[in-house]
């Protein structure tokens, strides 16, 4: 796994057990808007995913409003090996992908559910130039995970890892 993933998923983590640790909603809050903004700042300033190691979630091909491909790519915490697989309470990018980006497509006609991958592209900010925080636990809105972080990656490049490290 890269180093910058590896940093990225500790910042994660090390966010997410600062909120756990508070005794109230007050801190709580508090915790969370800190943690928030720091995780946000961080991803500002390492929008670039270069090999990053993934498993894939989900393929669904859409056609609302316009046509694309959505590859939804769990980045695992901890030894993924041993364990069952990622979890909903993982950090996920979901990518859509254009019907008429030949080479994307191509890589992701190659993909199903559960495939270990290494995902490159970059992370995108909203309209306003800031982070969009969507967080899904067990498919309920959770804002107040970030350990299960939805981002969204203009994806550049997706393959197999078959074994192979980056």
């Amino acid at each position: 796994m890269p180093a910058a993933e590896q940093s990225f998923l500790r910042e994660l983590v090390k966010t997410d057990s600062v909120y756990d640790a508070q005794i109230n909603e007050i801190t709580k809050k508090e915790s969370f808007e800190k943690g928030k903004a720091e995780v946000e700042k961080y991803i500002i300033n390492n929008l670039s995913v270069n090999n990053w190691v993934g498993i894939v979630q989900n393929i669904e091909v859409k056609s609302e409003p316009v046509d694309y491909v959505k590859v939804d790519v769990f980045l695992p915490i901890g030894n993924w090996h041993e364990a069952a697989g990622p979890e909903y309470t993982n950090p996920m990018f979901v990518s859509l992908v254009n019907p008429k980006d030949a080479k994307l497509m191509e890589a992701v006609k190659k993909l199903q559910k559960g495939d270990e991958v290494f995902v490159s592209g970059n992370i995108q900010k909203n309209l306003s130039g800031r982070i969009n925080f969507i967080n899904y636990t067990d498919g309920i809105r959770d804002l107040e995970s970030f350990k299960s972080l939805n981002l969204d990656l203009k994806l550049t490049d997706i393959k197999k890892s078959n074994g192979i490290k980056p």
